[in-house]
């Protein structure tokens, strides 16, 4: 069909006749009434002109002469470049920061455009590391690259080989890396999580206590070993920046000296990061429930205290010292949850409590609530308490009366 009318007619010439047909289209009339008028000014057959009518009236408006197509774009550099700006909104963080490298006439776009980097997840192992950014993991290892020390680093998603660095230590590459997304002022956290096992403490206390003053975020999480030294990390945070604060100190195997397990949760609920924090969530494996300092931390707005060694249980002693803080005037915390193995039952709990206030308290299953007063005009604290396995559960809410 082609050939033929390609021998008549030059490119040019035939690219004219596929214009007019096209433009017939826009009639709306049958092929053959179309034809009668075409056949008037151009020699081509009907089936070669039906051919291109139909074409053109289903929307298929190519003119190559041999039906070929514009190659499809197979990366994201073939578009036009005012096409690429266009894109911005819809590129992560790691997308514009390799198209500012690959293409130099786009790098001063690049720069003024405000990177989504929203959670950023790194975990210390000793032989290994692991970087999330925005659900990107990219492994850190320390290998043997022909009897050399070397770091391979490994996008998670990707069939590419390994990058290798020799002479580098995987967590100095991590490092490293971590630095150079917070160096760019645009890249705004709003979570930032670290987990370290043990067996590089000094290592970690020195790089994240200088990275530290550098990183703004909403959220932080540090779970290590309470000798790695949360408090010497969080004291290096921006304070009154983060609004949420999650302490996991792992599972504590006392080679220390137990009190200095025990204290270093109190030490860090005293750092002023804390105090000017929303909520707090603290795993501890370390600390017993009667000694943990609520005082340090009534000016919250959500604490949460999961208590997670069994064999360190929570009195009803405990708890109506816990209540009494909540009392004074000076205290201000809206909501008190804990989580904790316990040295009694619900029933021996709802009957000190109904004996030392006489009030009433109200059983329901394996759960009862009592309301008693606070020192606060108009306010009141309601005590839920929870039998629950493994761990039973307290909740300490601050109500007004008016809510009643």
């Amino acid at each position: 069909m082609f050939p033929a009318a390609i021998s008549m007619y030059n490119r040019m010439e035939f690219y004219i006749i596929k214009r007019f047909i096209r433009d017939e289209t826009v009639q709306i009339k049958p092929a053959q009434e179309a034809y009668k008028f075409f056949s008037n000014h151009f020699e081509l057959s009907f089936p070669e002109f039906e051919f291109w009518y139909l074409r053109f009236e289903n929307g298929l408006n190519c003119l190559d002469p041999l039906n070929r197509i514009v190659p499809s774009i197979q990366t994201l550099m073939d578009l036009p470049e005012d096409l690429l700006r266009n894109l911005e909104p819809y590129l992560a963080y790691t997308d514009q920061v390799n198209l500012g490298k690959v293409n130099h006439a786009l790098r001063d776009e690049v720069k003024r455009w405000k990177p989504a980097v929203k959670n950023l997840e790194v975990q210390f192992d000793n032989g290994s590391s692991l970087l999330v950014l925005d659900g990107i993991k990219v492994q850190y290892e320390n290998v043997d690259h022909n009897g050399i020390d070397a770091c391979a680093i490994h996008r998670e998603d990707e069939e590419r080989k390994s990058i290798v660095f020799i002479n580098a230590d995987q967590m100095d590459v991590a490092f490293r890396d971590i630095e150079t997304i917070h160096r760019n002022p645009k890249a705004k956290l709003e979570k930032f999580e670290i987990f370290v096992t043990t067996g590089f403490e000094p290592k970690i206390i020195e790089k994240l206590g200088s990275l530290a003053p550098q990183i703004e975020t909403k959220l932080l999480n540090l779970t290590m070993h309470c000798s790695t030294g949360q408090d010497a990390i969080l004291s290096s945070f921006q304070a009154g920046f983060l609004e949420t604060i999650i302490f996991n100190d792992l599972n504590c195997t006392f080679n220390r000296r137990r009190d200095n397990c025990e204290s270093h949760i109190n030490v860090i609920a005293q750092l002023d990061q804390c105090r000017r924090a929303k909520q707090i969530t603290i795993f501890t494996h370390s600390l017993h429930p009667a000694h943990f300092q609520l005082e340090h931390l009534t000016g919250l707005e959500v604490l949460d205290v999961r208590f997670r060694k069994e064999n360190f249980t929570m009195s009803i002693a405990t708890i109506v010292k816990w209540m009494r803080i909540l009392q004074l005037e000076t205290t201000a915390l809206p909501l008190l949850k804990v989580e904790a193995s316990c040295d009694f039952q619900m029933e021996d709990f709802a009957e000190h409590m109904e004996n030392s206030t006489g009030l009433a308290v109200q059983r329901d299953g394996n759960f009862c609530r009592l309301n008693v007063s606070s020192a606060r005009d108009n306010e009141y604290l309601e005590l839920i308490f929870q039998e629950s396995v493994p761990h039973n559960f307290l909740k300490i809410t601050r109500k007004f009366f008016e809510n009643v």
